[in-house]
């Protein structure tokens, strides 16, 4: 490595004078930096940080801090990404699942249709078809939410800090709030972890908030699980009645009938994933 030393102006010396160069260790620098960098609160109930530093050389100093908001800024811009990627993850994963299950269910309505012979649904059938499908369809969002507030609960339980799974696909705008917090909170906590001593009363401060914000958003879950309970229950009922009325059709076609409703349920679920992967994609690409 080559280096060149000129001589500024405003640091003029005699020609007899000493100038002395000095090399640090990378380490050792950032960790004086660390120190010296002043990190508070504006006040106790603001959420804006107030930074300072030190230095001999001004322009340095601003610099150094300018540098380290870009940094924060792209760290931010990460957590974004990190979010829309678990959320594409979780889509992903069951879109592979029903995928596969979709192209069996379809082989069985052509096995069927092929070995009894049926062309053709009668009008009753049909109706049938018609009104659980929509029945159907709503079971299906009521399974992902479930399925949704389930990785969220795993993730609680873990050590795991950042952002939640699927966090993307949180219908409740309560939740999608304390999750929200709980992130930025992790944020603050690791960045305090890094520049202050253990002990110091804002890195307590945020722990205390971290706890009681968690504790929160377990309660939000345990309210929306029992809401989400309730409406799955209902939905079930009336399927019930929906299946008694088909009872009265030839066994054939009401066992040809079932086939074409599991269909119908992969598929609804196939495209409710699309349409939710399309969207995601199109605000992953609008940041």
């Amino acid at each position: 490595m080559v280096l060149s030393v000129s001589l500024n102006d405003s640091l003029y010396r005699q020609d007899d004078d000493l100038i002395r160069v000095k090399f640090f260790e990378k380490e050792s620098l950032v960790e004086r930096y660390q120190k010296e960098i002043q990190v508070e609160l504006m006040n106790q109930k603001s959420t804006v940080l107030k930074l300072s530093l030190e230095d001999a050389l001004p322009v340095k100093g601003k610099a150094i801090l300018a540098k380290l908001l870009e940094a924060y800024t792209y760290s931010a811009l990460a957590d974004k990404n990190m979010e829309a990627t678990n959320t594409l993850q979780f889509i992903d994963q069951r879109l592979r699942l029903i995928t596969g299950e979709l192209g069996s269910v379809e082989k069985d309505v052509e096995t069927y249709k092929s070995s009894q012979g049926i062309t053709d649904l009668s009008v009753e059938a049909n109706l049938f078809l018609e009104k659980v499908k929509e029945n159907d369809t709503k079971l299906n969002e009521v399974d992902i939410q479930l399925k949704v507030l389930d990785g969220v609960e795993s993730y609680l339980r873990s050590s795991q800090t950042g952002v939640a799974p699927a966090t993307l696909m949180v219908n409740d705008p309560v939740l999608i709030g304390l999750l929200g917090k709980l992130n930025e909170l992790d944020i603050q906590r690791e960045k305090y972890v890094r520049t202050t001593q253990p002990g110091n009363p804002l890195l307590e401060t945020i722990n205390t908030q971290i706890a009681n914000t968690k504790a929160a958003i377990r309660e939000s879950i345990a309210n929306q699980k029992q809401g989400l309970v309730v409406t799955k229950s209902s939905l079930k009922t009336l399927n019930n009645r929906f299946e008694s009325s088909i009872r009265t059709i030839p066994k054939k076609e009401r066992e040809f009938v079932n086939i074409k409703r599991q269909q119908g349920i992969k598929e609804s679920l196939f495209l409710m994933l699309c349409k939710r992967k399309k969207k995601q994609l199109f605000l992953t690409h609008q940041r």
